[in-house]
């Protein structure tokens, strides 16, 4: 009598792979006819050390891979029989760049006349932002790089109404598309309170009110009344000095003067200034 041999372990062939993420891959390769499962060994190409798998089946998935790198694995049958085939040649892969995503929750806050702070939600995987604004309307963007999901911006126009975008840069080229527009409004400039209140040449029935021109002023509001009174006379001033007349002779008087902007907006009056009237001159 005499012992028969095994039937030979093939070694598969084929190998393939699909489904390739960041962080996970379908391994696959040809079926062999007597296998009742199969070995896999992959790893990082340059790595000293496999890491193992086992599938009855002629594809298997693998996970917790790292990005971006490029991978190798060879595949071992095991038959029926007991006895195993040599291992495949490599066969190779790269996981893609971890998904660079496009920044979201944009807002804006802190908003002047000429600038403001934007901020969107942090993206761990960027290195850095590609930050993008304009006046709604305009025809180009005017761009800024930011290392952290904040940034300021200034030389803003006036009383405008701006857009602006963020795009995330993971690196070596993983950039995320542009996010959707974010939109604010920049205030008017301040419109200061005018200083120096006086008063100049007063008569029994008149006086010059003055004050320190206000820069950004289109024309001033002044009221006046007798100190007591529970009514202004107000009127408009083109200048920062107005003479007025019909005064009651022996009186205090009181003035306020309110600055109003070229931009639309105005300012606050000013505290009171006095002054008195004369007594009306004694004819003889």
């Amino acid at each position: 009598s005499f012992a028969t041999s095994a039937p030979p372990c093939l070694t598969s062939s084929a190998l393939s792979t699909s489904a390739v993420t960041d962080n996970s891959a379908t391994l696959n390769w040809s079926a062999v006819a007597g296998a009742s499962s199969y070995a896999i060994q992959y790893r990082i190409v340059g790595n000293s050390a496999w890491q193992l798998a086992t599938s009855t089946s002629n594809s298997t998935s693998i996970s917790a891979l790292v990005a971006n790198s490029n991978y190798e694995f060879q595949v071992q049958t095991e038959c029926a029989s007991g006895n195993t085939s040599p291992f495949t040649t490599t066969a190779s892969f790269t996981t893609l760049p971890i998904p660079c995503l496009t920044p979201s929750a944009l807002s804006s806050s802190s908003i002047t006349d000429n600038s403001s702070s934007l901020s969107w939600a942090n993206n761990a995987a960027a290195s850095s932002y590609n930050v993008r604004y304009r006046v709604i309307g305009s025809a180009s963007w005017s761009s800024l790089i930011s290392n952290v999901n904040t940034l300021n911006i200034s030389g803003l126009n006036a009383v405008s109404n701006y857009e602006y975008q963020v795009q995330a840069d993971c690196g070596s080229g993983n950039q995320s598309a542009f996010s959707s527009s974010s939109s604010f409004i920049t205030l008017a400039p301040p419109c200061n309170i005018p200083t120096g209140l006086s008063s100049a040449s007063v008569t029994d029935n008149s006086a010059i009110l003055n004050w320190n021109s206000v820069s950004g002023a289109a024309d001033y509001t002044l009221q006046y009344r007798i100190v007591g009174s529970s009514s202004w006379t107000s009127m408009t001033c083109a200048t920062n000095s107005k003479a007025l007349t019909g005064l009651t002779a022996s009186s205090n008087y009181e003035f306020q003067v309110q600055t109003n902007c070229s931009s639309g907006n105005s300012s606050s009056f000013t505290s009171s200034s006095a002054f008195s009237t004369a007594a009306p001159p004694c004819f003889t």
